[in-house]
């Protein structure tokens, strides 16, 4: 799944992808921001990096990853 394909994509923080922001970023701290992945707002709580995919979406929105380096990581990981 690409960061363009999320429909109800949360909001802001970190670099853009695709000229979107995909995950809240309000943390402060990467470690807070990855914490905040379990989003429990509604009924049920929604895990937002479900996948391999989703979390170097994340870790490139949170300038942890370059984007060759997601690259990279998603190329061995296959």
């Amino acid at each position: 799944m690409k960061v363009s394909d999320v429909p109800d994509a949360v909001r802001f923080g970190g670099r853009e992808i695709d000229g979107k922001f995909v995950f809240e970023l309000t943390g402060g701290n990467p470690a807070l921001d990855f914490v905040n992945t379990l989003d429990e707002r509604g009924a049920e709580p929604r895990e937002l990096l479900p996948d391999y995919d989703r979390l170097l979406d994340w870790g490139e929105q949170a300038g942890l990853l370059s984007a060759t380096a997601r690259t990279k990581l998603h190329r061995a990981a296959k």
